[in-house]
């Protein structure tokens, strides 16, 4: 929250439902603070970032729709190794 703050980023759940899925509490806080903080740092200053999460009776979905730039089509791949950042 505070780098959302200092970068004056409009950061919300925008859209929600009952949802519950089989994962420890810790795993998916850690999963969400990463993947929203990740979002927050490549945002601009100004931007927004939006977390509608849905749910279906076979699938729960969180978004993290946000105003930053994008992963280059061309890194998509490799950004999924561990440790591995666009542009690098």
């Amino acid at each position: 929250m505070p780098l959302a703050e200092a970068k004056q980023i409009d950061l919300g759940v925008v859209e929600m439902s009952d949802a519950s899925i089989a994962i420890h509490e810790t795993d998916l806080t850690m999963l969400v603070r990463n993947l929203v903080q990740n979002a927050i740092r490549y945002t601009p200053a100004g931007g927004r970032v939006d977390l509608p999460v849905q749910s279906s009776p076979v699938q729960v979905s969180l978004v993290i729709d946000d105003t930053g730039s994008g992963i280059p089509e061309n890194e998509r791949e490799r950004v999924l190794i561990r440790f591995t950042k666009a542009g690098q």
